[in-house]
């Protein structure tokens, strides 16, 4: 893997784009996920059907240079389909580096109120083009065995991409898990300022967590239920932890 620090021409490029890039506007994202990749528990996966193998969600990502906010957009999924992918809304703040997300468990959501976590990302100097935008690829290992690849443009110099993901030289217009699972790609990017109400967050009624907290109290709830690996699988294909 080649490593953008080891290309200084490269990284004066990404500098002086930066400078006169855009920081405002708006992107519809659209994910799509492999169920079949996604559980591989058998008695979860007799409940999906051939044909509905890969799940299509859209998302827009409303930002400007002090924040930003990531929602789902309606879905028409077939009602026995929704359980399956899970759709949070969720708000960064490039001021105090708060992050603010509501997680819609089905049953019941959650929020979770902490301070913004950047990945350790390596910066390549691969490119494609995603959305009309060049973008290089970075990527971060997640854990002992799953890397997060990630392709940003500085041509979209804020620091912000889907589901609160951050830390890059520019805006995240793709990202995907290491096994396919899952694959954001950003479909259209409107550079138009939003609106002030677009970058509010919903009120949450009920009591916040920060991140430690909504852990233990899901690990109380559900953890003697699993194993280790399988509360993991659990905690990352529905509450994105």
């Amino acid at each position: 893997m080649r490593l953008i620090k080891i290309f200084l021409p490269l990284v004066v490029l990404l500098t002086s784009v930066n400078v006169s890039g855009q920081n405002t506007g708006s992107i519809v994202f659209e994910r799509k996920t492999n169920l079949y990749k996604r559980f591989t528990d058998p008695s979860i996966r007799q409940w999906i059907k051939p044909e509905d193998q890969y799940k299509m969600d859209y998302f827009t990502l409303f930002f400007n240079d002090t924040s930003s906010i990531f929602m789902p957009q309606e879905s028409d999924a077939a009602p026995y389909m929704s359980w399956v992918t899970q759709r949070h809304t969720t708000k960064t703040s490039l001021v105090t580096k708060k992050m603010e997300r509501h997680m819609d468990a089905q049953a019941a959501v959650f929020c979770m109120i902490d301070s913004i976590k950047t990945p350790a990302w390596k910066i390549t100097d691969i490119k494609r083009v995603i959305a009309g935008y060049n973008c290089f690829k970075a990527f971060y290992e997640k854990n002992d065995s799953t890397n997060v690849y990630a392709w940003f443009s500085p041509d979209l110099p804020v620091s912000v991409g889907p589901e609160g993901y951050s830390g890059l030289p520019g805006t995240i217009l793709g990202l995907a898990a290491e096994n396919g699972g899952e694959i954001y790609f950003a479909t259209s990017v409107n550079l138009n300022a939003p609106n002030a109400k677009d970058l509010v967050m919903d009120k949450f009624k009920g009591k916040v967590y920060t991140y430690n907290e909504l852990l233990g109290f899901l690990k109380t709830s559900f953890g003697d239920k699993m194993n280790d690996q399988e509360f993991y699988t659990y905690m990352n294909s529905f509450f994105g932890l």
